[in-house]
Formats: C-alpha cells, structure tokens, sequence
C-alpha cells in the first residue's frame, strides 16, 4: 500500500486556506471602496431612503462574504 504524503496534502489545504482568505479580502476590500465612494459623495444623494438601503446591502454584504467560502452547515 502507498503511504500518502501527509505534509503535501496539509501544504495544499493551507494554500487553499490562503486563496480563500485572500478573495475574502479582495472583495471586502471592493465592498469597502464602494462604501467610500458613495460616502464621500453626499453633495449628490437625492434619495436618502435609497442610500440608506445601500447602506444596509454593504452591511449585509461586508457579513455574509466570508461564508461564500465556507461550507454550509446544517
């Protein structure tokens, strides 16, 4: 029987980890940049019942990324 290379396959589940981790970044990132965008512009907002609704999509959006990439629990 063939041994399986124990330190390879923990090697490859930390760089998945890592990927993972880093396009929880990116996109929180992106998220965040958006947020700015529509902050640093009040001079322009002719709906606050819109921007306020924006405002509660980022929130929600910032919370639930992360759990994109991990598995559903029951």
């Amino acid at each position: 029987m063939k041994r399986i290379d124990e330190l390879s396959l923990l090697e490859d589940q930390f760089s998945k980890e890592q990927k993972k981790a880093t396009l929880v970044m990116l996109i929180i990132q992106a998220i965040e940049n958006v947020e700015k965008l529509i902050e640093g512009n009040p001079e322009f907002i002719e709906s606050p019942m819109t921007y306020n609704l924006v405002g509660g999509i980022i929130d929600q959006l910032k919370a639930n990324v992360p759990c994109i990439y991990k598995p559903a629990e029951w």
